[in-house]
């Protein structure tokens, strides 16, 4: 169609001499999403990773802000922004009798005892989907605003701004009206905000549908920027890519194959424009955090940048994380930088790229020395480090696992995988933890990943263990021809 053809310009920033105003936005998302969550639960809620993914992967948009639902009961004045207005018992996930009859020491002063006790001036409230996404042109937020309203009555517009809010809304005084108690009708309550819980949650996954099913641009681009290296797939053209950006000063061609549990280059890029270094080393920054990085010897992409960030949102104040085949620590320094976290511990074999990641923890403790001292960067095999810290009792909330890559390909390739997933479980905090795990995949398996959730399903059931699929799609570019990444 006519409109989808413009529009399929507009998206585009890597045409030659692409215009300022994409690269404006581009830097703006970068800079939004690289933000520390502040919100109370500090990571953005569970329930909205997923869309907020999916939207966040359309060049033309980014998220602001997301709630993916919660109920809770309050008192006061109804507006949040007042003085006199007080929550407690806030929930994002379903409901029990206990939330409305029974006490809870851990809640606020006011919030304690149970809320269908007969005391008036408690109400209940249920506050649905909502997320509030920057755009590009005003053509990307018609495409969003019309995504939008297939699912949700209340979407609006205003200035740049789309409002997307869900329709399940919820508010009602938990005292009858001639002051009497409900505590009969506790059950019955209980059933209509799991119910709204339901909808809400139903119509956040047809949303995130709507958006995945919208055509966009998915032409590669001619070369990835890496700290001042700009890596191209040919050599032509190469004096211009040098002048097209006054911050790259090398021009390299990057080989075609990884090889490796570490996916490192098989052969030192081509140096084809600008200075000429001998090892290939640049700093790479991304989100305001200094990625130290060896294009001769390590994989690093910047088209990962949107799944690194999905994952420093997700990391919840104290958690303990475990990052392994932690490469130059992209990943490991951004959540360290990023998150509250209370630990993270980077595992890495590769003499180059553990050295890459420590100079990368050395330019953090000079940034942010508090924030350093979280991260302890381990230059070890994954699965020695794993038994190490199974026989010290160690436990982690989130564990980072890419699947080790061999050049037989498969769903288990020479065992290694089955391996590292065996042994990660042993760490993994037996309460309740949260598996990255990366694996490679053709393009039409995506975003569904059936043959990795059914391995990972029979990896769990083997240990004795609940397997819940939180998120899965593409986490980043293709490695091989028709090939790419999945993250569940």
């Amino acid at each position: 169609m006519p409109e989808e053809e413009e529009e399929e310009v507009i998206l585009s920033s890597d045409e030659e001499g692409g215009g300022q105003r994409e690269k404006a936005f581009a830097r703006a998302k970068e800079s939004a999403l690289g933000k520390r969550d502040k919100s109370g639960a500090g990571a953005i809620d569970p329930r909205a990773v997923s869309v907020c993914a999916a939207i966040n992967s359309n060049p033309a948009w980014y998220t602001t802000s997301s709630c993916a639902g919660r109920c809770f009961v309050w008192r006061g004045v109804g507006g949040k922004a007042t003085e006199e207005f007080a929550r407690g018992r806030v929930s994002h996930e379903l409901i029990d009798l206990a939330y409305l009859t029974g006490d809870k020491p851990e809640e606020a002063d006011g919030f304690r005892s149970a809320p269908l006790g007969g005391e008036s001036g408690v109400w209940l409230r249920y506050e649905p989907f909502i997320v509030h996404v920057r755009c590009r042109t005003g053509r990307a937020a018609r495409k969003l605003v019309r995504c939008a309203r297939s699912v949700f009555k209340n979407v609006g517009l205003q200035g740049d701004v789309v409002a997307v809010v869900g329709d399940e809304g919820l508010e009602m005084p938990l005292v009858a009206p001639s002051g009497a108690s409900l505590a009969a009708d506790a059950a019955w309550l209980v059933e209509v905000v799991n119910e709204k819980h339901q909808r809400n949650w139903a119509k956040i996954e047809r949303f995130e549908r709507a958006i995945l099913a919208e055509p966009r641009d998915e032409r590669t681009p001619r070369f990835d920027v890496i700290g001042d290296v700009a890596v191209a797939r040919t050599d032509d053209s190469a004096d211009r890519v040098l002048a097209s950006n006054k911050k790259i000063r090398v021009v390299a061609v990057a080989a075609e194959r990884l090889h490796g549990d570490e996916r490192a280059p098989a052969a030192p890029l081509r140096i084809v424009a600008g200075a000429r270094r001998s090892p290939l080393v640049t700093t790479h920054v991304e989100a305001g955090v200094r990625i130290i990085v060896d294009l001769d010897a390590t994989f690093f992409s910047p088209r990962m940048a949107l799944e690194r960030t999905r994952i420093c949102k997700s990391v919840k104040p104290g958690e303990r994380v475990l990052s392994l085949f932690a490469g130059c620590g992209p990943e490991a320094l951004g959540i360290a930088a990023r998150t509250r976290c209370a630990s993270v511990r980077a595992v890495e074999l590769a003499p180059v790229a553990a050295r890459c990641c420590r100079r990368g923890l050395d330019a953090l403790r000079r940034a942010a020395p508090d924030r350093a001292a979280v991260l302890t960067v381990v230059e070890a095999d994954v699965l020695e480090d794993l038994a190490t810290l199974r026989a010290e009792q160690r436990r982690f909330d989130r564990i980072l696992a890419p699947r080790p890559k061999h050049p037989v390909d498969g769903d288990v390739a020479d065992g290694r995988g089955r391996d590292v997933l065996d042994a990660l479980f042993h760490v993994a905090d037996p309460a309740g933890a949260v598996v990255h795990w990366t694996d490679f995949a053709a393009d039409w398996e995506l975003p569904t990943c059936a043959r990795t959730r059914a391995f990972l399903a029979h990896a769990c059931a083997d240990h004795e263990l609940e397997c819940d699929v939180l998120y899965s799609g593409r986490a980043g570019p293709s490695v091989a021809k028709r090939q790419k990444k999945d993250a569940e």
